[in-house]
Protein backbone atom coordinates (compact mmCIF):
# COMPACT_ATOMS: atom_id res chain seq x y z
CA UNK A 1 0.00 0.00 0.00
CA UNK A 2 0.91 3.95 -0.49
CA UNK A 3 1.13 6.36 2.05
CA UNK A 4 -1.52 7.71 0.52
CA UNK A 5 -3.93 4.58 0.74
CA UNK A 6 -3.17 4.81 4.29
CA UNK A 7 -4.26 8.43 4.56
CA UNK A 8 -7.45 7.71 2.61
CA UNK A 9 -8.24 5.07 5.32
CA UNK A 10 -7.12 6.97 8.19
CA UNK A 11 -9.17 9.67 7.81
CA UNK A 12 -12.41 7.43 7.68
CA UNK A 13 -11.90 7.54 11.60
CA UNK A 14 -12.55 11.21 11.02
CA UNK A 15 -16.02 10.98 9.19
CA UNK A 16 -19.05 12.19 10.98
CA UNK A 17 -20.59 8.42 10.87
CA UNK A 18 -19.92 6.17 13.94
CA UNK A 19 -20.05 3.40 11.95
CA UNK A 20 -17.75 4.51 9.05
CA UNK A 21 -15.19 5.33 11.75
CA UNK A 22 -15.26 1.90 13.72
CA UNK A 23 -15.43 0.07 10.00
CA UNK A 24 -12.26 1.81 9.38
CA UNK A 25 -10.82 1.37 12.72
CA UNK A 26 -11.51 -2.40 12.22
CA UNK A 27 -9.49 -2.35 8.99
CA UNK A 28 -6.71 -0.69 10.70
CA UNK A 29 -6.68 -2.93 13.37
CA UNK A 30 -6.61 -6.09 11.46
CA UNK A 31 -3.77 -4.63 9.37
CA UNK A 32 -1.73 -3.87 12.22
CA UNK A 33 -2.50 -7.65 13.20
CA UNK A 34 -1.35 -8.61 9.46
CA UNK A 35 2.41 -9.65 9.04
CA UNK A 36 2.52 -7.91 5.44
CA UNK A 37 0.78 -4.33 6.81
CA UNK A 38 1.79 -4.42 10.35
CA UNK A 39 5.33 -2.52 10.08
CA UNK A 40 3.97 0.25 7.58
CA UNK A 41 0.73 0.68 9.54
CA UNK A 42 2.85 1.17 12.61
CA UNK A 43 4.50 3.78 10.91
CA UNK A 44 1.35 5.57 9.55
CA UNK A 45 -0.69 5.70 12.55
CA UNK A 46 1.59 7.19 14.73
CA UNK A 47 2.31 10.13 12.12
CA UNK A 48 -1.26 10.32 11.00
CA UNK A 49 -2.25 11.17 14.64
CA UNK A 50 0.76 13.60 15.26
CA UNK A 51 -0.86 15.63 12.40
CA UNK A 52 -4.44 15.71 13.70
CA UNK A 53 -5.07 19.43 15.62
CA UNK A 54 -8.18 18.28 17.64
CA UNK A 55 -7.55 15.61 20.84
CA UNK A 56 -11.13 13.96 19.40
CA UNK A 57 -9.33 13.35 16.46
CA UNK A 58 -6.11 12.18 17.76
CA UNK A 59 -7.65 9.61 20.08
CA UNK A 60 -9.83 7.99 17.23
CA UNK A 61 -6.13 7.22 15.89
CA UNK A 62 -5.52 5.29 19.27
CA UNK A 63 -8.67 3.37 18.49
CA UNK A 64 -7.62 0.57 16.06
CA UNK A 65 -4.40 0.23 18.42
CA UNK A 66 -6.83 -0.94 21.19
CA UNK A 67 -8.92 -3.09 19.33
CA UNK A 68 -5.76 -4.63 17.75
CA UNK A 69 -4.69 -5.34 21.24
CA UNK A 70 -7.92 -7.01 22.16
CA UNK A 71 -7.34 -9.37 19.18
CA UNK A 72 -4.00 -10.47 20.40
CA UNK A 73 -1.75 -8.31 19.32
CA UNK A 74 1.17 -6.97 21.88
CA UNK A 75 3.23 -3.71 20.99
CA UNK A 76 6.91 -3.11 21.87
CA UNK A 77 7.32 -0.11 24.11
CA UNK A 78 8.80 1.57 21.63
CA UNK A 79 5.58 1.81 19.41
CA UNK A 80 3.48 3.09 22.46
CA UNK A 81 6.18 5.66 23.35
CA UNK A 82 5.74 6.59 19.62
CA UNK A 83 2.25 7.21 19.91
CA UNK A 84 2.39 8.46 22.99
CA UNK A 85 4.41 11.42 21.48
CA UNK A 86 2.36 11.67 19.04
CA UNK A 87 -0.62 13.11 20.57
CA UNK A 88 0.29 16.82 20.40
CA UNK A 89 -2.68 17.83 23.05
CA UNK A 90 -2.60 14.90 26.05
CA UNK A 91 -6.00 14.77 27.37
CA UNK A 92 -8.10 12.81 30.04
CA UNK A 93 -9.52 11.05 27.11
CA UNK A 94 -6.31 9.86 25.69
CA UNK A 95 -4.21 9.10 29.12
CA UNK A 96 -7.44 6.68 29.87
CA UNK A 97 -6.78 4.98 26.06
CA UNK A 98 -3.00 4.76 27.26
CA UNK A 99 -3.83 2.96 30.67
CA UNK A 100 -6.08 0.20 28.40
CA UNK A 101 -2.66 -0.01 26.26
CA UNK A 102 -0.43 -0.52 28.91
CA UNK A 103 -1.42 -1.16 32.29
CA UNK A 104 1.63 -1.42 33.72
CA UNK A 105 2.45 1.87 32.99
CA UNK A 106 2.40 4.16 36.18
CA UNK A 107 1.83 7.44 34.67
CA UNK A 108 -0.79 9.72 36.48
CA UNK A 109 -3.33 11.42 35.15
CA UNK A 110 -2.27 15.06 35.62
CA UNK A 111 0.27 15.30 33.42
CA UNK A 112 -2.15 15.01 30.86
CA UNK A 113 -4.55 17.35 31.48
CA UNK A 114 -2.32 20.68 30.71
CA UNK A 115 -4.64 20.67 27.90
CA UNK A 116 -7.73 19.60 29.29
CA UNK A 117 -7.77 23.27 30.82
CA UNK A 118 -10.58 23.75 33.91
CA UNK A 119 -14.84 24.25 33.14
CA UNK A 120 -15.81 27.91 33.67
CA UNK A 121 -18.07 28.00 36.67
CA UNK A 122 -21.23 29.38 35.17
Amino acid sequence: MQVRDYNFLLNRLKWPSCLVRERAASVIASMLLHPEFAEATSAALPEWIRNQSLETFAAYGLLPVLKAQLGGARFEADFLLNLRNAVRRPSLLSWLFFRDLDPKAEERSESWLAHSGNAPES
